[in-house]
């Protein structure tokens, strides 16, 4: 893992393992607890709501959000936590996403918006975002 930590008032770093973790919702309070910057980026440029879409865990998600973590965080490969909500397949983290406010029209390296990767119907049915 790269990038440069953020410490913790415990002195753990933001990167590593305790970052890839994250998708584990007592961590996530932890860190919100702690006011620990959750826009901290690890070496794969995620932020904690990226990981928190990984897990496809829309509770794990909502912790992040609350707070007003970056929607639109892209990482190294331009993917979005928006991106692999959708190809969670996950249509209520999708929602979520959409209603604090994730743009629907950022594209990955690949080209692809979060409804090209889409891996399920109820996840295309949701209203977009757009930032006109």
């Amino acid at each position: 893992m790269g990038g440069s930590a953020t410490p913790t008032p415990r002195g753990y770093p933001l990167t590593g393992t305790l970052f890839e973790r994250l998708g584990r919702a007592g961590l996530v309070d932890e860190l919100l607890r702690f006011k620990v910057a959750l826009d901290a980026r690890n070496g794969d440029g995620n932020n904690a709501l990226a990981l928190g879409c990984v897990s496809n865990d829309v509770a794990v998600v909502q912790r992040p959000i609350a707070p007003g973590i970056a929607q639109d965080n892209c990482n190294d490969m331009d993917a979005t936590g928006l991106m692999y909500g959708a190809a969670s397949g996950e249509a209520a983290l999708v929602a979520l996403l959409l209603q604090a406010g994730a743009d629907s029209l950022l594209c990955n390296l690949d080209d692809a918006k979060g409804s090209d990767l889409a891996a399920s119907r109820e996840c295309l049915t949701q209203p977009r975002h757009t930032t006109d």
